[in-house]
C-alpha cells in the first residue's frame, strides 16, 4: 500500500496543504525559518523545506497587495 493511501488521514493529521490566509503564511514561513536555519539539515528535512515552500510560493503569488496607507501631513515648524 502507497504511503499517500490515506492522504485525507495525513492532511487532517497537519501534512502541509494549501494556505489561505496571512496567519497560515505565517506558520509556514515561521517553519522554513527554523529549518533554513539549521547547519546540516536532515534528508527529511530538506524534503520538509522544498515541501513547504511550494504553498508558501503559491499563496504569496496570487498578489497580495498590501492595503493603500495614506501619508500623514508633513509638520511645518
Amino acid at each position: 500500500m502507497s504511503a499517500l493511501a490515506n492522504a485525507v488521514e495525513m492532511v487532517k493529521s497537519g501534512a502541509p496543504r494549501i494556505i489561505r490566509c496571512d496567519e497560515e503564511l505565517r506558520e509556514y514561513t515561521d517553519a522554513l525559518f527554523r529549518l533554513t536555519a539549521k547547519n546540516k539539515p536532515t534528508g527529511a528535512e530538506l524534503d520538509t523545506i522544498d515541501l513547504l515552500t511550494l504553498p508558501v510560493t503559491d499563496y504569496e503569488s496570487k498578489g497580495r497587495v498590501a492595503p493603500e496607507v495614506s501619508p500623514e501631513p508633513r509638520k511645518v515648524a
